[in-house]
């Protein structure tokens, strides 16, 4: 549990990173994602495309990875892309949640 003092903002945030690379085509793609958030800081929610089925593409890793931070428990977080500020990576996110 986090100890607040009377300066502390919201102790409610998280941080969501995307690690990608070129496939056989070379073509961009999401290979994992992972989250914390400080409250939780020592569940590490992580996801590779690897775990999951050869049918799993890089768009459904995402949703499902941002399908598992829409929980009540995540209600009123902040998340913080650790990668906005580079633009490669930003496009895939907005790709594919439009």
């Amino acid at each position: 549990m986090i100890k607040s003092y009377k300066g502390m903002s919201n102790p409610r945030f998280g941080v969501l990173d995307v690690e990608t690379c070129k496939d056989l085509d070379g073509i961009d793609k999401i290979y994992a994602l992972s989250f914390v958030t400080l409250l939780g800081k020592r569940k590490l929610n992580t996801f590779y495309l690897t775990d999951y089925s050869l049918s799993l593409d890089s768009n459904l890793l995402v949703i499902l990875c941002i399908d598992s931070m829409l929980i009540p428990e995540y209600h009123y977080y902040n998340f913080i892309y650790s990668k906005f500020r580079k633009i490669r990576y930003s496009f895939f996110l907005h790709k594919i949640l439009r």
